[in-house]
């Protein structure tokens, strides 16, 4: 689905992820109930956590998590690698959501730290110690992490070969996906038309998808307390056949 090739007489512009989606991406998302994805991340504080008022969503998009979780009375920030999605969650009214890298997050002290829906699979391999090693360090002691991920059978049963054209605000884009299992690595390309705009904007993202044995062995080298890792908003044990696996872990002192 090469969009671009419809359009000989538009310039194709090459993007960083989440630049160009970022105008429509909560139309795009719009499908994602975020009260239950809090109502579940609420639940893991209640089980798991001690005291949690301060929470960090890192990797936060357009600030959807935070919005909803500042609404329950919790101390709610986050940030994001992409300046565009910072500035639609600003635009929200957020106005503790900035920019930041999940490599280098500059925090300390917070309560919980959260890294939901998919985030954690943009960081290679070569780069996970470094991520858990500064989330660690980023928590008060006997704080708690919760992030998640996409188990492999998912990704080859929904979006090795997804594809999909749609119009959203302004915008029309076509989404092709293809998923490549040696280097375990799943690809999306976006191509966005705006309108009265004379540019073809593309994206391409790249997600690393390891098993969660993975992410908990690195997570332990690093210091971290492993609480558990649940069924898709269960407290049900994940496997390998799970759609998404939410993990907890602890900072230790």
């Amino acid at each position: 689905m090469r969009t671009f090739g419809l359009y000989p007489f538009k310039k194709r512009q090459i993007n960083k992820p989440y630049h160009a989606i970022a105008g429509f991406y909560d139309d795009l998302m719009s499908h994602v109930n975020y009260r239950l994805w809090a109502d579940y991340i609420e639940e893991c504080f209640k089980k798991f956590g001690k005291n949690i008022h301060s929470v960090l969503d890192v990797g936060c998009g357009t600030g959807s998590m935070v919005l909803e979780l500042k609404r329950r009375g919790f101390w709610a920030a986050g940030f994001d690698i992409s300046l565009p999605m910072v500035y639609m969650a600003r635009s929200k009214g957020m106005k503790r959501v900035w920019q930041g890298d999940l490599c280098q997050p500059a925090v300390k002290n917070w309560d919980a730290l959260l890294c939901l829906y998919d985030t954690i699979h943009y960081i290679p391999k070569d780069k996970i110690t470094q991520v858990f090693r500064q989330l660690f360090y980023s928590l008060r002691i006997h704080g708690i992490l919760v992030f998640d991920i996409v188990t492999e059978h998912h990704v080859k049963q929904c979006w090795a070969g997804y594809t999909e054209k749609g119009r959203e605000n302004g915008f029309y884009y076509t989404r092709q996906c293809w998923y490549n299992a040696r280097k375990s690595c799943q690809h999306t390309e976006f191509n966005i038309l705006i309108d009265n705009q004379k540019n073809i904007y593309y994206e391409h993202h790249k997600q690393w998808i390891y098993p969660v044995s993975f992410y908990i062995e690195q997570a332990e080298a690093c210091g971290f307390e492993y609480y558990g890792h649940f069924d898709d908003f269960t407290f049900e044990p994940g496997n390998n056949h799970s759609e998404r696996i939410h993990v907890v872990l602890c900072r230790r002192e």
